[in-house]
C-alpha cells in the first residue's frame, strides 16, 4: 500500500466528517429498527424495498435484544470531488435482557460513497466477515 498519509490529506475534513455522520446515523437507524431511514442512506434506485426488507429482517431477528454497530478506523480516500471510497471496521454487539453484551460479528465495510443533493449516500457496499471467507456484496445501488 502506498503512503496513505498523502491520500488522507487529499480528502477535505468536511468530507471525512460527513462520511462519519452518515455511518453514525446509518448505524443508529438499523440498530433502532428504522428500516426506511437505514435504506435511505443508500443512493436511490429500485433496491429501496430490498434494503428496507433487509433492515427489518435484521431488527426482527433480534427477538427483543439490543443490537449496536460500533464503527472504527474509518479511512476515506478520494475518487473525485463527489465520490470517495470509505472503509471501516465494524463490531456488532448484541445484548439480551439481563445478560452480558456479546460480540456476534466483526466485519469490514468497503464502500463507494457519492454526494447527492441531500448529502452523502452509499452507492455500493461490500462486507467482509472476519474469520470467514464470505464476502457479502450489498451493491445495493448502481
Amino acid at each position: 500500500m502506498a503512503d496513505d498519509h498523502d491520500e488522507v490529506a487529499d480528502v477535505p475534513n468536511s468530507t471525512y466528517v460527513a462520511i462519519q455522520r452518515l455511518y453514525a446515523w446509518q448505524s443508529h437507524a438499523i440498530d433502532e429498527g428504522h428500516a426506511e431511514r437505514w435504506a435511505s442512506s443508500f443512493t436511490e434506485d429500485g433496491m429501496f424495498e430490498e434494503l428496507t426488507a433487509f433492515a427489518r429482517a435484521v431488527f426482527d431477528s433480534l427477538g427483543g435484544c439490543v443490537q449496536r454497530h460500533y464503527l472504527c478506523n474509518l479511512v476515506v480516500q478520494p475518487i473525485n470531488a463527489d465520490r470517495v471510497t470509505a472503509s471501516c471496521y465494524v463490531q456488532i454487539v448484541v445484548t439480551a435482557a439481563e445478560e452480558a453484551p456479546r460480540l456476534v460479528r466483526s466485519v469490514t465495510f468497503a464502500d463507494v460513497v457519492v454526494r447527492v443533493p441531500d448529502g452523502w449516500r452509499v452507492l455500493t457496499r461490500s462486507v467482509r466477515v472476519d474469520g470467514d471467507a464470505t464476502l457479502i456484496q450489498e451493491e445495493a445501488r448502481t
